[in-house]
């Protein structure tokens, strides 16, 4: 579904099949806006998201002004990665662009007996929807909580309002 691009609205771009699960899961709340919210295919690699957003998504959020980004991908165990993105990302735009991933890989959730990538995505719903930290404060995630704190309530005023 297409959102509209002049309202506020949320672009996810995701790595790979198995962050999309995670996002399909979190887009299974009742209370997500679907009109809010449009996933992107697959670009095939953490790389490929940033290019993607420097090619394509920097221009747009200067043409749409409520126009958000959300980048999941996988830390694969290195945590600089986000500051490193990070300095891809325009600083009149840092604000509307938020990171989000595992730190290994999203197949790590069930080695680790969390869930499916895609419960994982409903219990990430859930405690945006709710406050809580529940899941995000599992070992994979909790990377994300500073991320959470710049521009989760943002995000949640987006998707849940």
């Amino acid at each position: 579904m297409s959102v509209n691009k002049f309202k506020k609205h949320i672009l996810v771009v995701c790595e790979d099949a198995k962050n999309r699960e995670i996002v399909n899961g979190f887009l299974l709340h009742p209370s997500i806006q679907s009109r809010a919210i449009q996933v992107l295919p697959e670009v095939g690699g953490w790389r490929k998201v940033v290019e993607s957003f420097e090619q394509v998504h920097s221009a747009e959020m200067n043409r749409y002004p409520n126009r958000y980004v959300v980048l999941i991908l996988d830390f694969d165990n290195d945590l600089e990665r986000r500051q490193r993105i990070q300095q891809a990302i325009p600083d009149h735009l840092s604000d509307r662009v938020a990171i989000f991933g595992s730190a290994g890989e999203p197949e790590d959730f069930s080695k680790q007996r969390i869930g499916t990538t895609e419960n994982v995505g409903r219990g990430l719903a859930d405690d945006c929807f709710d406050g809580n930290r529940l899941v995000w404060n599992d070992d994979l995630l909790c990377h994300n909580l500073p991320e959470i704190d710049r521009v989760g309530g943002t995000l949640k005023t987006i998707l849940f309002d």
